[in-house]
Order: C-alpha cells, then structure tokens, then sequence
C-alpha cells in the first residue's frame, strides 16, 4: 500500500512538472506588429497586447530605453532605432498581420501585456526566430522556462554576425 502510494505522488508529480502541464497555446489572429517583440492580437472577442518572452528587440523610437541602451552598448541612439527598425520589419516579415498564431501565456508584465511564447502556423518559435536572425537579445534578467535555449541562440547570432550583430554591437557582453 505505502508503495503504491509513493508511486501515485511520483506520477503526479512528473505530470505536474512535465511540458504537458504548461497552459495550453490559444490560437488568436494578428491584427498588428506594434514592434519586433510586441504584438498586437485577436481571439473572437477581445484584442490583447501580447511581449513575446524572454527576448528584447532594439526601439523603434527616441525613449529613455533607447537612450539607457545607447549609453550601455556605446552606440548613437540613432543605430539603436535603426535596429530597432528592422527587427520590426524581420517580424512583419514572417509574421505579417492577418495571420493565426498560437500564443502560450506565460504572465503579465508591469504593462499588464501578456507575457508570451508565439508560434507561427508552420510550428515555427516567433521569439526564437528573432533571437536566430540577431533581431533580439535574450537578456540573463528575463526569468522563463528557456533562458538557456534562448541565451544559445543569441550566442549563435553573435558569433555568426547575424543582424544587428554583422552592423551595430561589437561585443559588449
């Protein structure tokens, strides 16, 4: 009996800390792409702003972020909105208003945006994409479930001069 007791809570407990046990992905339209990380969505009834998670993509516009940046990495903040820029472009590129995404809601951030992995229709990862074309950063501050997956795949943009990386930063990292 005290066996199969121990048995059962183990089963539990690999079923609550396996994958499946994450909320499961909402399929919502994509009304806007607001910048590289933010996106503007539509489930049938509500329009949500959804922050892809645990990347950062440069501003798009002259604020105090785009100037802490500049200051920080020692670039004009003209290069960071030019970033900026393009990184929104990369994401209207594959993933252009209109289209259904699968968004996995992982919280709220001080803005109250849902915090969120974005998958596109052919399966693909919206937030590893970006970190691949060296559209985004995945800074150490931001806590999720793959910071170490995403923390690679910038290392690889990096390395490789993808993105911004070929023509802004040099590394200051």
């Amino acid at each position: 009996m005290k066996r199969s007791f121990c048995f059962a809570a183990a089963l539990l407990l690999v079923a609550a800390l396996s994958p499946a046990a994450s909320p499961p992905a909402e399929t919502v339209t994509l009304l806007r792409v607001i910048d590289g990380d933010t996106l503007r969505v539509w489930d049938g009834a509500t329009e949500t702003t959804v922050r892809l998670i645990g990347i950062d993509c440069p501003e798009t516009r002259r604020n105090d972020k785009a100037k802490r940046d500049a200051a920080e990495w020692r670039v004009p903040v003209e290069g960071i909105i030019r970033a900026g820029v393009k990184a929104r472009a990369f994401t209207q590129s594959v993933a252009p208003p209109g289209i259904e995404v699968a968004v996995t809601a992982a919280g709220e951030d001080a803005y109250g945006r849902t915090l969120a992995y974005v998958s596109l229709p052919d399966g693909r990862s919206l937030n590893e994409l970006l970190l691949r074309a060296g559209a985004a950063l995945a800074p150490a501050r931001y806590r999720h479930g793959r910071r170490e997956e995403y923390a690679e795949l910038e290392r690889k943009a990096r390395e490789e001069r993808r993105g911004f990386w070929k023509t802004l930063w040099k590394d200051f990292r």
